[in-house]
């Protein structure tokens, strides 16, 4: 149960934050005229993951009802019954309920990610290359 909303959620969430971290990353390192510090990709990487957050919330809370019992119960089956009654019940305010602790959470999860894997990413590159 939700598994098609959970993929809705996945594909566009990281298809956002990693094109968003690659144009960040992109821009800053032009005018910065420099290779990126780690803590610079990691404000690009959380900034990135929290837009693509801030995006694809709704469908998260439309998931996380799709596999509540009562919500089967209602006859919810699909997503968009479930995304009716959500915004029947609760208002649109109801499709971000619980973001603002996810803010906290999840924009420096995926930051740490994404400067994690530029960091190692430059360094295995550089080593593959006959560098240091």
């Amino acid at each position: 149960r939700g598994l098609t909303v959970t993929l809705a959620g996945i594909v566009p969430y990281t298809g956002i934050a990693w094109t968003i971290k690659g144009k960040l990353n992109e821009s800053l390192s032009g005018v910065r005229k420099r290779k990126l510090t780690a803590i610079e990709k990691l404000v690009c990487g959380s900034t990135a993951g929290l837009i693509a957050q801030a995006t694809t919330y709704p469908l998260e809370m439309v998931r996380r009802r799709m596999q509540m019992p009562l919500n089967q119960k209602l006859g919810n089956d699909s997503v968009e019954s479930t995304l009716r009654t959500l915004v029947r019940t609760e208002g649109v305010q109801g499709l971000f309920k619980g973001f603002t602790l996810n803010v906290i959470k999840g924009p420096i999860a995926i930051g740490i990610s994404f400067a994690t894997f530029d960091t190692l990413k430059e360094w295995f590159t550089a080593k593959s290359q006959g560098g240091k």
